[in-house]
């Protein structure tokens, strides 16, 4: 089942991160990590290369992720991890690592929902109506 090794992935990326942001690596590398286990930093680019072309920014962006990449795969996370970069200003990038999820995704999870309420639902009354034949 594919969305159980999705969780147990998330759970693995939690607890490695737990241990990771005590570390001197963590914020020397200038790591955040939010509650659902994205890990980001802000990357600022030299003022030398404001103007320079869009392809030779994402160089250096990609040149100055190379240790935090390198870091996560320390951590054993780095290929169920997965990099977003987003560019905020002239010069400054928001890196964002998420969990690779492949079969949980948020219409599954609202589809496992609706069924287990479904089938809360049916059993909750039929064991009403049950006690209701034996009354009789």
């Amino acid at each position: 089942m594919g969305i159980f090794k999705d969780i147990s992935n998330y759970i693995f990326i939690r607890r490695k991160l737990m241990r990771a942001i005590k570390s001197n690596e963590w914020k020397n590398l200038g790591l955040e990590c939010d509650w659902v286990g994205r890990v980001w930093t802000i990357i600022n680019l030299r003022k030398e290369d404001i103007g320079e072309e869009n392809i030779v920014k994402r160089a250096r962006v990609i040149e100055k992720i190379k240790p935090i990449n390198a870091f996560l795969y320390e951590l054993e996370i780095g290929e169920i991890i997965i990099p977003a970069v987003e560019q905020k200003t002239e010069r400054s990038y928001l890196i964002v690592y998420f969990p690779k999820f492949e079969y949980l995704t948020v219409w599954k999870a609202i589809k496992i929902l609706g069924i287990l309420s479904i089938l809360s639902w049916i059993i909750y009354n039929f064991s009403l109506v049950s006690k209701i034949l034996n009354l009789f």
